[in-house]
């Protein structure tokens, strides 16, 4: 008699993804909070979570668990400010991990859960944040353009117009001249700063150079005429008449 036998075929396993803790552990030991204390720290932390029931009743969940906060990845610091490296960090990171990527804190720091998964970059980013802060320079640039606009509507155009008034000993100047400073500030028509005549956070992201001055004593200078402003295969037409830049 023979005895047919159906073998299953052997599956192996797949392995289970490491955890963020896992991948620390892996490659700096298990101490590696200790070494790591400027770019990273260990939080206790329990976010609110949205359960909603069959019935369509809502409530929330709360399970206080350890984070990984990571350093520079702030929407802002301390002292209220926006330092533009740690913006373009924090959007770089929610464009990259997604969900993953959990706002943290008055700084709303990056934090990603110790037991989750880990995403497939994270040494990459420890590292970046231990060498060079800036995790992509295409984030950092858009941060620090965003920033810099904020500060322009905030205090920017206004102290540009307050340096044309006293160069020129005007009482207010107009809607246009508002525009022409605008134009030449941030069009890089006039040489101010360190960045060729672009708007710049010098020292610290507290407060920006627009080369209000400068555009001041530039408009000034030539008040009263119409100029063409040609540079690099670009074109631009300013007009200095009096009228469209002093209130009568």
């Amino acid at each position: 008699m023979t005895i047919l036998v159906d073998y299953a075929p052997v599956v192996e396993a797949a392995e289970a993804e490491p955890t963020v803790r896992e991948v620390l552990v892996a490659e700096f030991g298990n101490d590696w909070h200790r070494g790591l204390p400027h770019v990273c720290e260990v939080v206790m932390w329990a976010p609110n979570r949205k359960v909603v029931d069959d019935d369509g009743s809502v409530h929330w969940l709360m399970h206080e668990r350890e984070f990984l906060a990571l350093s520079h990845t702030g929407d802002r610091d301390a002292d209220g400010f926006v330092d533009p490296i740690d913006r373009g960090n924090h959007a770089h990171l929610v464009d990259q991990w997604g969900e993953l990527a959990r706002s943290y804190g008055l700084l709303d720091q990056i934090a990603v859960e110790l037991d989750h998964v880990a995403p497939a970059d994270l040494l990459d980013v420890v590292r970046a944040l231990q060498d060079s802060v800036i995790l992509d320079s295409d984030a950092w640039f858009h941060a620090e353009e965003q920033t810099l606009r904020e500060h322009w509507d905030d205090y920017g155009l206004d102290d540009a117009k307050r340096a044309l008034r006293d160069r020129l000993g005007a009482w207010e100047v107009t809607d246009h001249a508002e525009n022409v400073l605008t134009q030449l500030v941030w069009g890089g028509w006039v040489d101010y700063g360190h960045r060729g005549g672009y708007p710049e956070f010098p020292r610290d992201p507290s407060a920006a150079n627009f080369g209000q001055d400068e555009v001041a004593d530039w408009i000034a200078d030539r008040l009263g005429v119409v100029v063409t402003l040609s540079r690099y295969g670009r074109s631009e037409v300013v007009d200095l008449r009096r009228r469209l830049i002093v209130e009568p």
